[in-house]
């Protein structure tokens, strides 16, 4: 198994514009963390931050500057001293071999606030290449598009461990072969709505951050980037690239506790440095000389995780051991902390110092480690070091990086079937896969039209949605505390809660670190943003309500399924459009190859949200009202836009022999999947589908499968002029006159969880022999020229399909499921029988 390697890093932050300055600073104790200058703080007792000078960035052009926000600013400077530092020329790869894994938790958030604060004026001229260029996975499409690669492209949002994972699972994949080099760490910038969120909560000092320290108790916000180019050991040596540090372990725990306070106790972040040192075959903790902790400044998280060390490293290795928070220096940069504080240790590793806690006065109560107080240790040697990123959603990531060695251990990771185990629905057409499917074979809509908020605005496009109604969890499941949550997290608690159920796994505290969560999310928690920032643009950043800003950050969904299934193993949000839930499906897998999980709930979830639909109202792709009843109408020749929806669906995902072990049904099995890029303007899609092409050209290569043995494939397509022919050019050209089917025409377009849904409409006609139709009378577009199944529900035995869905931006994913061979004999048994027609 590989080894993957740091070939080149780049940072950018209040420290400096470059890893050379940010070393400078650090060698020489000087913060940055200065008067706030880019926010109206007026009102505010919070004045310090720490800014990145941007009157220094001179490497993009001014016109430049105007097409992106600022953290993709970030990353793109990052990123060009990363290639630089590392010799790596990016078109000696093949374009799919390079993937883009960042982290971010407001990426996009500055030309958002610009958007809304236009619309709020109700100005005649909106921009609208604002929201066009909002979506927080644009900042992976912009370096596509700039640099042509056409590999995976992921963006975890975990709020503050955001990047940390990002750079854990970039190493996954190329252990894995997925990708040969990967771009990857993590950037956020300072705006009005973390600074508006982190006030109310009471929890910024008032003078710069002190981690640990008795004085300035309280965080200081920051920004910046930290960008890294990975490749594995050995193409690493043969292309003489540079080897700064190799990336030996990764662990995630989840507290399932309390959507921001830490569990008092640190389970979490002690199971996730735990993992860190077992992925990395480290013989013990004491081969550690150095721990980045995460270190925020408040009370309880510096006391908590001063905790979790003690227990991880024990009395007589701490001894040795070095700990401080870069925080000091940097503030508190948010999704990008995790990759600019492995940056500035992996500095430490290159000019062998250990980075201080700076403005240090003593020691506050529960924290008595060696914080290397004010002054840098100089000429110290660091092998090893552990990097820690806790964020809300009690989300826990360590990273163990060091200078590689000879041998660290055997990798392992197997090649055994996924299968699918459990499954969980709400939908506008019922909250079970049975129902659901019945009501596609029957022709019943899930869309319909709205009569209380949404016919003030028909005359603009329609009025009909695939909005839920009458949602009530408490229907499904007596949650502890439903006041707290918003919608979007009580449908994932929904749709998760029936998957647990019907999977037949009883989460315990004994297991509970075992299973796996990764959420997906096509637009994240829409309304909630738009309340909390809608607040204090009325009322000003002092005004923020803390009650909604906890649930602002993308992986707040996931937090609360945490809490309420009991998972507290490998825990991450994806965020990457409408092909969010694919991928989720296969970060899923990797988790379990890679051995981190026996078992895990891969899912997606997006609400319906008014500003939403206004917005894509705006944009033009929501569909008109018709003479002739028809709106949406997905690859169909006179196609105008899709009709908006909502909804949730979750897996059990395992390894086969786990499944048959404890005796469980099999639904399906997961034989190979695929992930590209389409090289493309912002928002926009390739024509010629060779991304989508590509896509499910890498999943029957990973699968072993021959394109003729795939029965049907259930799209994402919606009713997009160029998504739907992006998608659906690419569906023909890899797999020819194959029957299509997309859901879009019943259940609007559900962004991320269309590719969950398609997933269990598939995995329901292994069951019933039957695909269902679009039942409606128009053409399809000859230009994507595939066999939408039309009119009446195609009767046959399934016994392997391929799901489809693509992003706005050129994001594709496609996973192909067959029957097991315990479905197979099941099949056979009951035709025999008689229990079924084909």
């Amino acid at each position: 198994m590989k080894k993957t390697v740091i070939s080149g890093f780049g940072i950018l932050c209040n420290a400096g514009i470059n890893k050379d300055e940010v070393a400078d600073n650090i060698l020489n104790t000087y913060s940055r963390i200065n008067k706030i200058t880019k926010l109206d703080v007026d009102k505010c007792d919070v004045k310090y931050a720490g800014e990145v000078d941007d009157s220094r960035i001179s490497c993009i052009t001014s016109n430049e500057k105007k097409l992106i926000d600022r953290c993709t600013t970030y990353i793109l400077i990052a990123l060009e001293e990363a290639l630089r530092d590392s010799n790596i020329n990016l078109k000696e790869f093949p374009p799919e071999r390079i993937g883009i894994i960042l982290g971010t938790s407001l990426a996009g958030i500055d030309l958002a606030q610009k958007f809304y604060k236009q619309y709020k004026k109700s100005s005649k001229v909106i921009k609208l290449r604002y929201l066009l260029q909002y979506p927080i996975y644009t900042c992976a499409d912009v370096i596509s598009k700039m640099y042509g690669t056409r590999g995976p492209k992921i963006i975890i949002s975990t709020a503050c461990s955001s990047s940390a994972t990002a750079i854990g699972y970039a190493s996954d994949l190329i252990k894995s072969g997925i990708i040969d080099i990967a771009i990857t760490g993590g950037a956020d910038s300072l705006n009005e709505l973390s600074y508006a969120g982190f006030y109310s909560l009471n929890n910024m000092s008032k003078e710069q951050c002190s981690p640990f320290s008795d004085n300035s108790i309280g965080l200081s916000l920051g920004e910046g980037a930290g960008i890294f180019v990975v490749t594995d050991l050995e193409n690493a040596l043969d292309k003489k690239y540079k080897i700064f540090a190799e990336i030996k372990g990764y662990g995630i725990g989840a507290d399932a506790y309390h959507p921001t306070a830490p569990e008092p106790l640190g389970s979490g972040a002690v199971f996730a440095m735990k993992k860190a040192i077992e992925t990395a075959h480290l013989e013990n903790a004491s081969d550690i000389q150095y721990v980045n902790a995460h270190g925020t400044g408040t009370t309880h998280n510096d006391a908590i995780e001063t905790r979790t060390i003690k227990k991880v490293f024990g009395e007589s290795v701490l001894k040795k051991i070095y700990v401080s928070s870069t925080k000091s220096i940097t503030g508190h940069t948010l999704g990008g902390a995790g990759a600019i504080e492995c940056a500035i240790s992996c500095l430490g590793i290159e000019k062998e110092f250990i980075p201080p806690t700076i403005n240090f006065t003593k020691s506050r109560a529960g924290c008595d480690l060696n914080y290397v107080p004010n002054t840098p240790l100089k000429n110290h040697s660091i092998t090893n070091f552990l990097s820690n990123s806790f964020a809300f959603g009690g989300n826990n990531v360590s990273l163990l990086v060091g200078k590689p060695d000879n041998d660290n251990g055997i990798e392992k990771e197997t090649s055994e079937p996924i299968v699918i185990t459990g499954m969980g629905y709400v939908s506008s057409l019922g909250n079970s896969i049975k129902d659901i499917f019945q009501a596609l074979c029957e022709n019943k809509s899930g869309i319909s039209e709205e009569e209380t908020f949404i016919n003030g605005y028909c005359r603009y496009r329609t009025n009909k949605t695939a909005r839920i109604k009458d949602f009530n969890l408490d229907v499904i499941y007596r949650f502890r505390d439903t006041r707290k949550m918003d919608r979007i997290s009580k449908l994932a608690v929904g749709a998760s809660y029936l998957a647990v159920k019907d999977s037949g796994i009883k989460i315990t505290p004994r297991n509970a670190g075992e299973i796996g969560l990764v959420c997906g999310t096509g637009t994240g928690p829409t309304n909630t943003l738009v309340d909390f920032y809608d607040y204090i643009v009325e009322k000003g950043l002092d005004s923020g309500k803390s009650s909604l800003f906890t649930n602002t950050v993308v992986n707040a969904a996931a937090g609360y399924v945490g809490i309420g299934t009991g998972i507290k193993g490998y825990t991450t949000t994806v965020a990457n459009g409408i092909a969010s839930g694919l991928l989720s499906i296969i970060m899923g897998c990797q988790f379990l190859l890679r051995g981190y999980c026996t078992q895990v709930f891969a899912g997606s979830v997006d609400e319906f949200s008014l500003p939403l639909y206004k917005g894509l109202i705006g944009l033009g792709v929501i569909s008109k009202d018709r003479n002739d009843g028809q709106s949406a109408m997905p690859m169909g020749l006179d196609r105008d836009g899709f009709i908006l929806g909502e909804g949730a669906g979750f897996f059990c995902l395992e390894k086969k022999s786990t499944a048959l072990s404890r005796g469980a049904e099999i639904y399906g099995e997961i034989s190979g999947y695929g992930m590209s890029s389409d090289v493309c303007e912002i928002s926009a899609n390739d024509p010629e589908g060779k991304g989508m092409e590509l896509a499910i050209e890498s999943a029957l290569k990973q699968g072993c499968v021959d394109n003729k043995s795939i029965d049907v494939v259930f799209a994402s397509a919606s009713g997009h002029k160029l998504r739907d022919k992006s998608e659906g050019v690419g569906i023909r050209k890899a797999l020819g006159n194959i029957p299509v089917f997309t859901p879009a025409n019943y259940l609007g377009e559900m962004m991320g969880s269309v590719g969950i849904i398609s997933t269990g409409i598939g995995l329901m006609a292994f069951q019933e022999n039957i695909v269902p139709a679009i039942n409606s009378p128009y053409k399809v577009d000859p230009e994507i020229g595939v066999n939408l199944i039309m009119e009446n529900n195609l009767n046959k035995k399934i016994n392997s399909f391929c799901v489809t869905a693509n992003s706005f931006g050129g994001n594709n994913a496609a996973v192909i499921i067959k029957r097991s061979v315990q479905q197979q004999l099941n099949h056979n048994c009951n035709f025999q029988q008689g229990g079924l027609t084909e």
